[in-house]
This record gives C-alpha cells, structure tokens and sequence, in this order.
C-alpha cells in the first residue's frame, strides 16, 4: 500500500516544525548528510567540509544532529553568544520542515486526508518564520522538491542499470 504519514507526523514539533535529526533521516529515508548537501542554507554544507564529514560519519548513530549544535565550533566561532544558536536552529527547522512537506506530496499524496492538517500547519510555521541569507520560502520548498526529484531520478537509474546488467556481457 501507501507508505504511513504516521512516523512523519509524530516528529512534528507543537508549533508545526520538524526537527533536521537523525530520526527525521530515517523516517524521510534520505541519509542525514544528503540532506544537509541539498540545503540551500551554506552552514548546512560547510559542515561537510572533508574534515567535518569524516568526523560525522565516524560519530553516524549517536543521537540527533542537535546534539553538536550550540556547542559545536562553528556557533562559538560566529560569536558565542547565546543568539548564534538560534539562526543555526531556524536553518534546520525551517529546511527540514520544506523537506517534510516535499516527503508528504511526494510519498503520501494518496493520503492527503491524513496529513493536510499537518502540512497546513508546517506552511503557516514556516511562512511566519523571519528566514536567514534572505532565502525566501518559495525558494526553500522548491529546493526540497528537487531534492526528491533528483532522488527519484536516481532510484530510476539504478533500477535501469540493473535491468540491463548482464553478467554474461562483462
């Protein structure tokens, strides 16, 4: 059948945001850092710089991706104060939840029913948020929906690669 909107949303935070976590990964079934490469907002990427990658995959598994946040390099080198965090905080929140509106029109459109009151309240969430590097909403859910169609693109090939695969040929 239709996968469950389910898992989906019960990880919607009260006010209508999703939290870019390692549970948010598994439950959109897109690896953690593939999400952060596709986000328009730069700190997600330079958080991926060689150094860093090979640090988070070492680290892949323990908890939340909020757990290195406030704490983490990067926040202490912007200024160290304790407003730092909250940028860094609305750039997850605000890309994971266009991400989880892509996910719900992109896996669960046949269950609209299910999650439109969700979805509802994650688009008034995030067109109410002041969104940092003047990235704009439109611009923001665009991204996620290419993210998907990209993903789809990909998953096309694979299976086309592997009809045609014939090991008598190699």
């Amino acid at each position: 059948g239709r996968p469950p909107a389910a898992p989906q949303v019960q990880l919607q935070q009260a006010q209508g945001p999703f939290e870019l976590s390692e549970g948010f990964s598994a439950v959109v079934q897109i690896p953690l850092e593939r999400l952060r490469r596709a986000s328009p907002y730069a700190s997600h990427r330079a958080s991926l710089s060689p150094l860093a990658g090979a640090w988070a995959q070492a680290d892949s598994g323990h908890g939340s991706e909020s757990d290195t946040g406030p704490c983490s390099g990067a926040a202490s080198e912007a200024g160290g104060s304790g407003q730092d965090a909250a940028p860094e905080e609305l750039e997850s929140a605000s890309w994971a939840t266009a991400v989880a509106l892509a996910w719900l029109e992109h896996r669960c459109a046949a269950a609209f029913d299910e999650w439109e009151l969700v979805a509802a309240k994650a688009d008034a969430w995030l067109r109410a948020q002041p969104l940092p590097h003047g990235v704009r909403v439109g611009a923001l859910k665009g991204a996620a929906r290419h993210l998907f169609l990209l993903l789809r693109h990909w998953d096309e090939n694979i299976k086309l690669n592997m009809l045609c695969y014939n090991p008598s040929n190699v």
